[in-house]
């Protein structure tokens, strides 16, 4: 298949995908909707808590109260002594997230139980005593008491419901008659934006504005005195999760404000014609406070901004205001919502940050009112996402079919974390909530279905090539002739390059005194986990010569870092023997030594051999020294040796101690060389050995001979087993009786390879 035709089919998939996800995404169905649900969730832990305003705070019908003042409801003179602290303290607005439906006291009841009571310890009746009896309960009515406490305070706002539904309303309620307070309540100015059309409160009930067939209100007498009164209906999305605050319900042709629009209208002390709703058919087109648009949908709900979990607001036990054990400036000019926290009472609910109280919903709902900082859907938000997903989809069908696999994969991921992070955005410093499930799953669906195609026809050529070569090429160039294939031709090119060389130590020996079957047991073990180490460090396996090892860095995939990667492999090789001499000893194998030999420089790499039988391989000097200085780790009493080009590139990343000049068999030019000894978190456990050898040496090429011989003396007292010092120990003593020639400049001539 060509790569035109690939592109066109993996573009043609893209599309499909994308109209399949925009078909779903108008029907709407369930189990996107609860993931998107709780992805909106999620944004909120993911913003984390953000810093509420200190305007609202809660008096709290919380376990503490009801422990110290009696089980809830309590007595009206107790709510009234509240709302007369609250007075003193400077409260600007008391709101109540409870109803007062009930009379406090039923006074025919009170009136009988009273007079029986008199009479039984009088033992006479006399209508004296009912008049009495009737007089005195008269002047003791709480109710009224506590109305008259909400008319002096002016600034209190007491909370009802609308029920929902018929079913909802208890009998002989249905289609009541509103009074004069209720009536008082509604929105003022309601604007059609479509004067043809007309909003007929049937269309209300049928999935737009929330219609009211009845309601619940405190008594008359309570709520006539409050200052106003609010609604305070809440209802979840079906997965039982409150997300919404409804700010307007219908009730016989009218549209009643929320809890938290009464509290604002009173709290900044708004005009009626501060508020403004409009409507355009049966749905709500704008709710305007003081001109500024709250950005409610058609059904009048608002999006909770919610600020935290369910401590964010504080919260002062109502005993404890009581009580006055509350500083009054902790609620002078406040917005005091009062409400139960306590779990008994069961007004807890279901929120993105789990478990919260009612009266908490609605102090983030106030905050967001106050600050005006409200979460929303866009305008056309259908018509965006739908422009979304499509956009997506010819981005993906575009680039995918166009890339390799990997790079593709990149490409996906990075749209997939750059929507992701976007969308944080939008909804964290923009309140834009915007939808995350749908261009996600899309994004998932064209990566599978593309590489899919993909797979079943081009990588299938591309696995029939891989399956030929693979079987006497190198997995890593296998890899890259498949996606290279012009590597089948003869020649090379000049690289810089790091080379490792490993040999066992002395394996002629070994090998002489092991059966043929046990040698290859033995060398194979061996090599299989030093095989495995270099490759983790992304080196290529060129070849094994015996028990020696020949590895590659930088070819044939580049790595800038190809001199630290051959220094780690060797360093890992070092220790990895460790773990195989102590299995050989159990097994009553030999122990073995390594040496390894490592250098950087500028090579031959790539095919060479006939046009029949080709191998990859790297040529040149440099690869040659690489070998010279593997046997070079012999003469020093060192396991790793690598060369001053190596030296330059890892300076900063490995402990290492320059060990001498030498010039290696058939090259004319000295080389510095330098023994590897550790990582660089290694260095203060090496420094002592440096510190002595480094003075040793230095004496040494100065023909200090005495000097050195007390230095390098000095190091093997702490450190017996240092080969470096006990090879200049000998040179020093030697020197001392045998002088070298004047021209002497301390290069080692190396006759042997």
């Amino acid at each position: 298949m060509t790569k035109k035709k690939a592109s066109l089919g993996g573009f043609i998939i893209s599309l499909f995908i994308s109209l399949f996800m925009a078909g779903l995404y108008l029907g709407h169905p369930r189990l996107m909707e609860v993931m998107e649900l709780k992805v909106f969730d999620l944004h909120f832990r993911w913003r984390g808590r953000v810093s509420a305003g200190p305007e609202v705070v809660i008096a709290a019908i919380d376990q503490k109260s009801i422990d110290e003042l009696g089980r809830w409801p309590w007595h009206r003179s107790r709510m009234k002594s509240l709302v007369e602290e609250l007075s003193r303290c400077g409260a600007k607005t008391v709101a109540f997230d409870i109803t007062f439906p009930s009379p406090e006291m039923d006074l025919p009841s009170s009136e009988e139980y009273a007079f029986e009571l008199l009479k039984g310890l009088t033992g006479s009746e006399s209508a004296v005593s009912r008049q009495r009896i009737r007089q005195v309960l008269t002047r003791l009515d709480p109710d009224r008491d506590f109305g008259q406490a909400l008319l002096k305070a002016g600034n209190t706002i007491l909370g009802m419901f609308f029920f929902l539904s018929k079913e909802e309303v208890p009998k002989g309620q249905s289609m009541q008659s509103s009074p004069p307070f209720i009536a008082s309540q509604r929105y003022p100015l309601v604007q059609k934006m479509d004067p043809e059309d007309t909003m007929a409160s049937e269309d209300s009930a049928n999935g737009r504005i929330p219609r009211g067939y009845g309601f619940e209100s405190s008594l008359g007498i309570l709520a006539e005195s409050a200052l106003a009164n609010g609604f305070f209906n809440m209802y979840p999305d079906f997965d039982g999760i409150i997300r919404w605050a409804p700010l307007i319900i219908e009730y016989q042709g009218d549209y009643y404000p929320s809890l938290d629009m009464q509290v604002i209208r009173h709290y900044f002390g708004l005009t009626e014609d501060s508020l403004l709703i409009q409507m355009r058919g049966a749905g709500v087109e704008s709710l305007l406070l003081e001109g500024i648009p709250v950005p409610v949908d058609e059904r009048g709900h608002l999006l909770i901004n919610y600020r935290g979990p369910h401590d964010t607001y504080p919260h002062y036990s109502i005993c404890d205001i009581l009580a006055r054990r509350i500083p009054a400036e902790n609620l002078r000019d406040k917005i005091v919502l009062v409400g139960a926290t306590a779990t008994g009472i069961y007004d807890m609910r279901y929120t993105p940050y789990k478990i919260m109280a009612g009266v908490e919903i609605h102090a983030n709902i106030l905050d967001s009112l106050l600050h005006l900082d409200f979460l929303s859907l866009p305008d056309h938000y259908f018509l965006i996402d739908l422009c979304i997903l499509l956009l997506i989809g010819f981005l993906l069908g575009t680039f995918l079919s166009l890339t390799r696999p990997l790079t593709g994969l990149s490409l996906t991921a990075c749209l997939l974390a750059g929507y992701a992070g976007f969308n944080q955005y939008l909804f964290t410093s923009r309140g834009i909530w915007i939808n995350l499930v749908y261009p996600s799953a899309e994004i998932m669906i064209i990566f599978t279905l593309i590489n899919l195609y993909r797979y079943i026809t081009e990588e299938r050529e591309k696995k029939r090539i891989k399956n030929s070569f693979e079987c006497y090429l190198a997995p890593a160039l296998v890899n890259e002739l498949i996606q290279n294939p012009q590597m089948l031709r003869l020649g090379g090119e000049r690289k810089l390059l790091t080379v490792l060389f490993s040999d066992i130590r002395g394996f002629t020996s070994i090998s002489e005194r092991m059966e043929p079957e046990a040698l290859v047991s033995f060398l194979n073990e061996y090599m299989s986990i030093m095989s495995t180490i270099v490759l983790n460090y992304a080196g290529f396996l060129d070849k094994f010569i015996g028990d020696a090892i020949m590895a590659v860095y930088c070819a044939p995939l580049f790595r800038e870092d190809h001199a630290r990667l051959a220094c780690q492999t060797a360093l890992d090789m070092r220790g990895a023997l460790l773990d195989i001499n102590a299995g050989f000893q159990q097994k009553n194998l030999p122990h073995i030594r390594i040496g390894i030999g490592i250098n950087s420089g500028d090579m031959i790499v790539g095919n060479m051999g006939s046009r029949q039988r080709m191998d990859y391989t790297v040529l040149g000097d440099n690869v040659n020294l690489a070998s010279r200085l593997e046997g070079i780790t012999k003469v020093y009493g060192v396991d790793i040796v690598i060369s001053e080009s190596t030296c330059q590139f890892v300076r900063n990343e490995f402990v290492v101690r320059e060990l001498d000049r030498v010039r290696v068999k058939g090259k004319i030019q000295p080389v510095k060389i330098y023994e590897l000894m550790g990582r660089v978190e290694d260095s203060s456990q090496l420094e002592p050995l440096l510190k002595g050898y480094h003075a040793g040496l230095n004496a040494y090429l100065n023909q200090r001979w005495e000097e050195g011989m007390e230095h390098f003396h000095q190091v093997l007292q702490a450190y017996p087993s240092d080969g470096p010092s006990k090879y200049y120990l000998d040179r020093c003593r030697q020197y001392l009786v045998s002088p070298p020639a004047p021209e002497w400049d301390g290069v080692l001539n190396l006759t042997a390879k």
